[in-house]
């Protein structure tokens, strides 16, 4: 099932993404294959970190919670919250999917 997930760090957590970035992505890429994209967002000056936004396959939902539970930024108490959320892709690179679940966008 896909999850689309954002998290938002604490302000000020600059630093220590800095510092953790690079565990950061190899807790990450564990899961490429169950990535279907995956990156960070920005403050409105396009180069602070303001958190990530994902969209990944587990079987559930509780799965999604216990990869991010174990996420490096999550265990060193950066994250200021985390939205889970069931998505269902209905446009992929411009191209309209079929077997919505209710055939609209």
């Amino acid at each position: 099932m896909l999850f689309a997930i954002t998290v938002i760090a604490k302000p000020d957590a600059e630093e220590a993404i800095e510092e953790l970035l690079q565990e950061h992505r190899e807790y990450h890429q564990k899961k490429l294959a169950e990535t279907y994209l995956g990156g960070p967002i920005f403050l409105e000056d396009n180069k602070t970190r303001a958190g990530g936004l994902m969209i990944m396959d587990f079987p559930d939902r509780s799965a999604a919670e216990d990869f991010l539970s174990n996420q490096p930024f999550n265990r060193a108490g950066i994250i200021d919250h985390i939205q889970i959320y069931p998505f269902e892709p209905m446009v992929v690179n411009g191209e309209v999917l079929d077997g919505g679940s209710d055939g609209s966008l």
